[in-house]
């Protein structure tokens, strides 16, 4: 069984619908995620797999969520996911640069942009598609630290009569 802590900023709702819909994908792949709130500090040190949700708004949010790895053991995988109006890229860089120097693994990284008439103040939302690439980003995080690979369908299986 493996455990997975998914560490969000709180009163960010776009960034807690990516949390959710990244525990939801870790469910699936046979782990357990808590998602767990920046603002409680909660103990790390139990997790196997550490997921933490940023934004490029305010970097003072993200430092909370981040300045909680350094209770994380020394090389667990450590994945980011930033939900963002434009400027996502510098604040997942800087995320992996700090996540580095408290020796950890940055094992991935995943930039969802907010839509809609407010995303320049941060208010939009998350697409449909996006909360699917959080998703993933959780099924495939939780499916590698369990020996599992995923693979993609095959076309032959799609075809019917397939002879080799």
């Amino acid at each position: 069984m493996m455990n997975a802590a998914i560490v969000f900023p709180q009163g960010e709702p776009t960034v807690l619908s990516a949390a959710t819909s990244i525990a939801q994908g870790v469910s699936e792949a046979g782990g357990v995620a808590e998602l767990l709130p920046a603002s409680s500090k909660p103990d790390l040190s139990q997790f196997q797999l550490v997921f933490v949700g940023i934004t490029a708004l305010g970097f003072s949010k993200n430092s909370v969520a981040l300045s909680l790895l350094a209770s994380v053991p020394p090389f667990t995988r450590v994945r980011v996911f930033c939900v963002h109006s434009g400027a996502g890229k510098e604040a997942l860089e800087q995320a992996k640069l700090q996540i580095e120097s408290n020796k950890l693994v940055f094992d991935d990284g995943l930039l969802l942009e907010i839509k809609g008439v407010f995303k320049s103040l941060g208010k939009g939302s998350l697409q449909e598609g996006d909360l699917a690439r959080a998703k993933a980003l959780g099924e495939r995080g939780a499916a590698q630290f369990l020996g599992r690979r995923n693979r993609p369908h095959s076309e032959k299986n799609r075809i019917s009569g397939y002879k080799k």
